[in-house]
């Protein structure tokens, strides 16, 4: 009798799992089938991001990225140091759009450090690994021109360094910046 128990326990548990696989493969085939893939080429090393009207923008990777995203509008933005260059793609279902970007070099009337922090705030706000900080910005309107203040946001050195490990890691060059900076509690 106990053997009987323990035999109708693992049949269940044989069932369980062919129903989940079975609902593992159709969900996985709902994603497939109701998505598409953006393909985006680009320059070795540079940052690519991707938004959508309404919602924030999300870093993909770099150089290189194939990524699957609902159907919609959405702007493709590429940048390494002071070039930037920004496109639309629109995602349909089951299809993969493939967009080359080359790296435009800004060129501009602006002060000398604005050309690059104009490329970088289009990726900010950005929160560091557990909020560990986070990196934004405002605009300085004393000078001819609107200025752009990099805002670090930290309650440790720690978090500061990795700050700008992060811009530096994206080719910017924090010295080039103005940047200020504030302990989370709102020093």
């Amino acid at each position: 009798m106990r053997g009987l128990g323990i035999k109708t326990i693992l049949v269940t548990i044989e069932a369980l799992s062919l129903l989940f696989s079975v609902y593992e493969i159709t969900d996985a085939f709902y994603v497939s089938s109701s998505t598409g893939f953006v393909e985006i080429n680009t320059d070795a090393g540079a940052l690519i991001t991707v938004s959508q009207t309404g919602h924030k923008s999300s870093n993909v990777g770099s150089g290189h990225v194939r990524i699957r995203l609902k159907p919609g509008q959405y702007e493709l933005t590429v940048s390494k140091d002071r070039a930037q260059s920004t496109t639309n793609a629109e995602v349909v279902k089951q299809k993969v759009v493939v967009k080359n970007i080359p790296l435009v070099i800004a060129k501009s009337s602006q002060g000398p450090a604005t050309i690059g922090a104009n490329s970088l705030i289009k990726l900010l706000p950005f929160s560091g690994p557990n909020y560990e900080y986070l990196v934004s910005y405002i605009y300085d309107y004393s000078e001819s021109y609107a200025k752009p203040i990099i805002t670090i946001t930290s309650p440790t050195d720690k978090g500061r360094q990795d700050a700008l490990a992060w811009i530096s890691h994206l080719g910017f060059d924090p010295s080039k910046l103005d940047i200020h900076y504030s302990a989370a509690t709102g020093e």
